[in-house]
């Protein structure tokens, strides 16, 4: 399996306006409604069953996250890419991709483990790091059917999946909370909750790709394995990189700053996964449009870029006015975070701009460059957090990671996306979002002050306002996106 068959590959698909829209709709609110209940699994655990044991859960969600990104590989992102632009080959491709997966997955469980070892951390750690690697065996079987809800602009069908398992795991949760259970019975919520996930992902997409890998060689392995090295090493790079802040602090500020930055990374990443919806719906259609149509792929982006900063900003406004509100609601003793959550919810949306436009880079072959990216950032991140976090602690860290993400990531994406794609964005409504962000948050705060639920209402209220008294958002633009991509 060296590249395509011979004769004339079938036509990419190209997806409507309507389908684009409604998939990115069902992204953005399916994935927030599923953050909402991971809020509500972090309070049980902050609330029943103390402050050590979330740091310790924190922790071990770190080490999951960065084993997910060796059991993935970038591969996901490859074979979407491939099976976008060749969709006859699709079944072929997804029962590599299968076979992939069973080949990472106890390797991945392996390094949880050995992290966990090496790291020396107490032996419940471990035993709890290898009950919980369990659930990557389950993960990789769910990122099969994720390649055929992204291709298919149906991620509706992961969404009730992934929701339909937080449910369970909340279950599970409330259980050991009843019965006093430890770090350890927690991770095995999080098998239980990935099992479900999994079996509700093959229930909803077994007619697409019935589980198999009849006709899968060494050749179509050793064939993906140098698809994907270059994107693999990004992801896991990727992967590392967020994860790495509360590592770094779990070893050098104890588990206590631990929980307070976890708290507020945890209660910011909603908005994170929300804007990626953005991104989920925009890779497939970049794929689909480069090379033959530069013009429907300089639209795309263009209309992500402004749509992940617009709806972000208001975010943040009622972020940053709300936040000791927003903490107290996962546990009282967690609002000392208040300070780190208002500068991680800017994070979010600075993120948003390169996991949106970033991707663009593996659709022009530019894997390479992406991956230097992602390598020198967190190179500059590990560094500028050996130096801040003994003396500044977690709010030094949020600081840290926001100033290594603008400057080593998004603004080198920005630059090399617009290059290696041949397309142009403006800066216009970004900027324009950004001033009207300061003002409704500094207003809101000194009309209401930063206490209480009201202001994290009012001020992303009066940031509409003000984004539609001055055409920063435009109705008309949101109702174009209903007209045929071909449309312009």
């Amino acid at each position: 399996m060296s590249g395509p068959p011979a004769g004339t590959p079938a036509a990419p698909r190209v997806h409507s306006a309507a389908r684009v829209l409604r998939n990115t709709l069902v992204l953005a609110v399916g994935r927030n409604l599923i953050a909402l209940a991971r809020l509500a699994t972090l309070a049980i655990v902050a609330r029943g069953l103390g402050t050590d044991t979330f740091g310790q859960y924190a922790l071990l969600i770190a080490l999951l996250i960065v084993a997910e990104g060796l059991l993935d590989f970038g591969s996901n992102e490859v074979f979407v890419r491939e099976i976008a632009g060749n969709p006859q080959r699709r079944t072929h491709l997804l029962r590599v991709l299968l076979a992939g997966r069973l080949l990472h997955a106890p390797l991945a469980w392996g390094f949880v483990v050995a992290a966990a070892v090496l790291l020396g951390y107490e032996r419940t750690i471990v035993e709890a790091a290898a009950v919980g690697g369990l659930s990557l065996l389950f993960l990789g079987g769910v990122m099969v059917y994720r390649a055929v809800f992204r291709t298919e602009l149906t991620m509706e069908r992961e969404i009730v999946a992934e929701f339909v398992s937080v449910i369970c795991m909340l279950g599970a949760l409330l259980w050991v909370a009843r019965n006093g259970g430890g770090i350890v019975q927690v991770m095995a919520c999080t098998v239980i909750s990935r099992a479900v996930y999994f079996a509700m992902a093959w229930g909803l997409g077994r007619r697409e790709f019935p589980l198999s890998i009849a006709g899968v060689t060494r050749a179509d392995l050793a064939w993906s394995w140098r698809l994907c090295v270059a994107v693999g090493m990004a992801a896991c790079v990727v992967m590392l990189y967020d994860p790495m802040d509360v590592l770094l602090l779990s070893r050098l500020g104890g588990f206590e700053d631990t929980a307070h930055f976890a708290a507020a990374q945890r209660l910011a990443w909603p908005l994170l996964i929300t804007l990626s919806a953005v991104s989920g719906t925009l890779y497939p259609v970049a794929s689909a449009a480069w090379p033959h149509d530069v013009p429907r792929l300089e639209r795309a982006c263009q209309r992500g870029f402004d749509t992940v900063v617009v709806f972000g900003l208001a975010a943040v406004s009622g972020g940053i006015a709300g936040a000791e509100f927003l903490l107290a609601l996962i546990g009282p003793e967690l609002v000392a975070g208040a300070p780190a959550f208002g500068v991680l919810v800017v994070l979010c949306v600075v993120k948003a701009i390169s996991m949106t436009l970033g991707p663009v880079l593996l659709v022009v072959r530019a894997q390479r460059v992406a991956l230097a990216i992602v390598g020198i950032a967190l190179v500059a991140k590990v560094v500028a957090s050996l130096l801040v976090i003994p003396r500044y602690g977690f709010v030094g860290l949020a600081w840290t990671a926001l100033a290594v993400e603008a400057i080593f990531v998004t603004l080198p994406c920005l630059v090399v996306v617009s290059r290696r794609a041949g397309i142009r964005l403006r800066f216009g409504v970004v900027l324009r979002a950004a001033l009207i962000c300061a003002i409704a948050t500094l207003a809101t705060q000194a009309w209401l002050g930063a206490h209480g639920l009201w202001p994290a209402l009012m001020a992303p209220a009066l940031y509409f306002a003000l984004a539609l008294a001055t055409g920063t958002l435009r109705p008309s633009e949101l109702k174009r996106l209903k007209q045929p991509e071909d449309a312009g």
